[in-house]
């Protein structure tokens, strides 16, 4: 398979990924353990795709790009509220 096309597709899908965790990670005080928590969570997840798809180290910016995307679409989520809890 084309190596573009699953570097695009691991991308995606932490992106995905990642917008509960902004969701979540927006909902603490900056800085605090939670937000760190929260931020950080999916960085092993990160390193686990890159060597599993055997991916050399110059794949990681573009992985971490979709990570800060997927945060950044997670935080404006819960600031706009427009994810809705059912009770």
């Amino acid at each position: 398979m084309n190596s573009q096309l699953v570097l695009a597709a691991l991308t995606a899908l932490l992106m995905a990924a990642n917008v509960p965790l902004g969701y979540l990670r927006r909902g603490h005080e900056r800085l605090s353990y939670g937000w760190f928590f929260y931020l950080y969570l999916s960085v092993p997840v990160v390193v686990y795709l890159r060597a599993k798809t055997g991916y050399h180290w110059g794949g990681v910016p573009v992985l971490l790009f979709g990570v800060l995307v997927g945060q950044s679409l997670g935080g404006m989520l819960e600031k706009h509220r427009f994810i809705v809890y059912v009770k």
